[in-house]
């Protein structure tokens, strides 16, 4: 039961990531996170959070640093 826990904590965490910091789509997210819940090493999981916890600390006063991204992406994507 521990390891079903913590497959779908990390399930969460990457859905979260696509979706909030990235700016995926619900289905792209969870396809993608069912993907790589599996092989995503815990030390990468780790860092992934950690940058999330950064992003909402100190960009949460300012536009946010994900909705900056989110917008460059959106451009980038139309060159």
């Amino acid at each position: 039961i521990n390891v079903a826990k913590k497959v779908i904590k990390k399930h969460k965490i990457l859905q979260d990531f696509f979706e909030k910091v990235l700016g995926a789509n619900s289905q792209e997210a969870q396809e993608n996170a069912c993907k790589i819940e599996h092989v995503i090493s815990d030390d990468i999981l780790q860092r992934l959070i950690a940058f999330t916890e950064f992003n909402n600390n100190f960009y949460c006063s300012k536009k946010k640093y994900t909705e900056e991204f989110q917008n460059f992406y959106n451009e980038y994507n139309q060159s």
